[in-house]
This record gives structure tokens, C-alpha cells and sequence, in this order.
């Protein structure tokens, strides 16, 4: 069985490893599938970047599993955004700046937490220990109960734990201390949150605070 599948492109320059890269970024995706494997190449051209508002159409919605080839050297924070059934991202092998644990997104070893997948159901979720950096829209609406930020954690994106379904985020102080922030979704809250324990890990000092 035939089943749509849609891309607009546009073509880009990208600054990688110091040089200009010239390819195809998709803008936009219109297709009907569950399971999506994006296109190396288009017109004769790489594909190495997806833009922000690539999978924010109605059809984002319908998408299980992503699979990102090698090629793709940009992502931009936010561009999974509408894919609302996602249940797991998948990194082809060769890739020099994605890869995938869980079905989880990241970049730079693993050292940046790109994108979590909505639609995964979980009661918890604890980062990596190798993780730095939670980007921007990280665990967007993000179907879980609670996540466990780890110490190494120097940088949270704005509206990383943008989600109502999130109850509360856990983290652990420089010193080993636990700080703890109610959640419920609400974004203020966890951008008071944000700036405060970045602060605390950032400059490795003995202060823990909480919201308590």
C-alpha cells in the first residue's frame, strides 16, 4: 500500500566544523505515515538541516518514529514540536553530531538532550550523566510524570519542561543536595526554576535552593 509522503525544501548554507555547508533544509512536512525515515538527499543535494517549523503541520501529529540520516548536521530546538505521538527518534549510523539513546534525541555526543518523545508515556525519566545542556522545548509536552536533572546539567533551554502532563523536576546541587520545584505545567514556574539551578550548577557553588 501507497501511503503520501510530502516535503518543502529550501536550500541553506550551514557552518560546520568551521566550513560553509551547502544543502537542503526541509521547511515543512505534509505526509501521511506513522513511521518516517527523512531523505538524505533532494534534487541531487544533501539534506543537513531541519528547520523549526518543519513538522508543525496536522500531520506532524500522526508520527510514531523518526529516523534522521546522517547527513543532517542542524536541528533546529523546537522542531518536533507538533508530534504528539512520537514515541521514539532513531540516528542512522555515521552521523557526526546526532544520535539516539532510547528513542531520546541528542547532539554533541550525547552531551546535549535535543528532544524528548512526546507521545512515550513514562512515569519517570532521569537525564544521562553525560548530559550538559536540556534544549530549548526539550521534553515539550512531553507525556511523562517527573524528571531527574542531573548535577552535570550547566544549561536548561527555555520552555524545556514545557509540558501539563509533568508534575514535577528533580536536581541535584554541585554538592550533592537535592533541590526539588513543583511543576504542573505551569511556565512561569519552571522558568524561575531554570534560571535558579543553572545558576547553582554553573558556578559550582555550596547553595542549593528550592521552591518549597
Amino acid at each position: 500500500m501507497w501511503t503520501r509522503t510530502s516535503f518543502a525544501y529550501t536550500s541553506v548554507s550551514v557552518l560546520y566544523a568551521g566550513k560553509k555547508v551547502d544543502g537542503k533544509a526541509i521547511v515543512s512536512y505534509d505526509g501521511a505515515l506513522t513511521e518516517l525515515s527523512v531523505p538524505a538527499q533532494s534534487d541531487g543535494q544533501n539534506v543537513i538541516a531541519i528547520t523549526k517549523d518543519a513538522f508543525s503541520g496536522a500531520n506532524a501529529k500522526k508520527l510514531t518514529k523518526i529516523t534522521i540520516p546522517s547527513t543532517i548536521i542542524s536541528i533546529e530546538e523546537g522542531a518536533f514540536n507538533n508530534c504528539s505521538s512520537l514515541q521514539s527518534f532513531n540516528v542512522d549510523a555515521g552521523s557526526q553530531v546526532f544520535s539516539h539513546e532510547r528513542g531520546v534525541l541528542y547532539m554533541n555526543q550525547r552531551s546535549v538532550l535535543l528532544a524528548y518523545p512526546a507521545g512515550r508515556v513514562a512515569a519517570t525519566y532521569s537525564l544521562e550523566a553525560q548530559v550538559t545542556e536540556i534544549s530549548d522545548y526539550a521534553f515539550y509536552n512531553a507525556v511523562l510524570g517527573s524528571i531527574s536533572v542531573q548535577s552535570a546539567v550547566t544549561s536548561i533551554g527555555s520552555h524545556a519542561f514545557d509540558s501539563a502532563h509533568i508534575d514535577h523536576v528533580d536536581g541535584i546541587c554541585a554538592d550533592g543536595n537535592s533541590i526539588f520545584i513543583y511543576g504542573n505545567g505551569n511556565n512561569f514556574a519552571f522558568r524561575l526554576f531554570v534560571v535558579r539551578f543553572v545558576a547553582v550548577s554553573a558556578d559550582r557553588t555550596r547553595r542549593c535552593h528550592s521552591n518549597d
